[in-house]
This record gives structure tokens, C-alpha cells and sequence, in this order.
């Protein structure tokens, strides 16, 4: 953090830990009643590196949206050539059905 722990001091109100004081695991020391079950130093780290690191995540995210990619465009191709062959397909079920019904119409001429 930016705020170094006070060897032997209390973080909060700057007065000597004596027996009645607590150091955590960041190097922080509080009297019971200074703690307010977090520390307020390290948490405002932690708050600040986590708005950094989302700021830059949607910065690069909205900055991604607008690049294509060659696995885009080739996906695009696939993505219409998957879609001219199914129009073919059901033209070619339609023609047949069609014709189907022709033939069996002839007996009927």
C-alpha cells in the first residue's frame, strides 16, 4: 500500500499497540476499537488496483469491437456459405416435390 504500517504504532489513531493491539497479515497493527474488521489501507489498495484493472479490461474490450480479425471474416464466409447451400438444398426438395406431383398428375392428363 502507499501507507507503510507503524512498527509498534496503531495505524488508526498513532498511539503504542502495548499488549492490547493486533499486526495482520499486511503489516498493519490496530487496537481492537481502531479496527473495524478491515483494513482501511490496504483495502483502499486493493479498491483502486481493481477500478485500474476494470477501466483497462472495457478500454480494450471497446476498443476490440470495432477490429476484425482474419478467424471473423473467415467465419463470415463459412457462416454464408453454410446458408447459399441450405437455400439450394430446400430449392432442390421444392423442385423435387414438384416434379413428384407432375408425374403422378400424368395419369390424370
Amino acid at each position: 500500500t502507499s501507507y507503510l504500517p507503524k512498527s509498534g504504532l496503531c495505524d488508526n489513531c498513532g498511539l503504542p499497540l502495548n499488549n492490547n493491539g493486533v499486526v495482520l497479515a499486511c503489516g498493519h497493527g490496530y487496537h481492537p476499537v481502531c479496527y473495524g474488521r478491515r483494513c482501511v489501507y490496504c483495502e483502499n489498495f486493493y479498491k483502486k488496483g481493481i477500478f485500474e484493472n476494470v477501466n483497462s479490461f472495457l478500454k480494450r474490450v471497446e476498443k476490440g469491437t470495432d477490429t476484425l480479425t482474419q478467424d471473423d471474416l473467415d467465419d463470415e464466409i463459412n457462416e454464408e456459405e453454410e446458408e447459399e447451400s441450405e437455400e439450394t438444398a430446400d430449392e432442390e426438395i421444392d423442385v423435387s416435390a414438384t416434379l413428384e406431383a407432375a408425374i403422378n398428375n400424368i395419369n390424370y392428363w
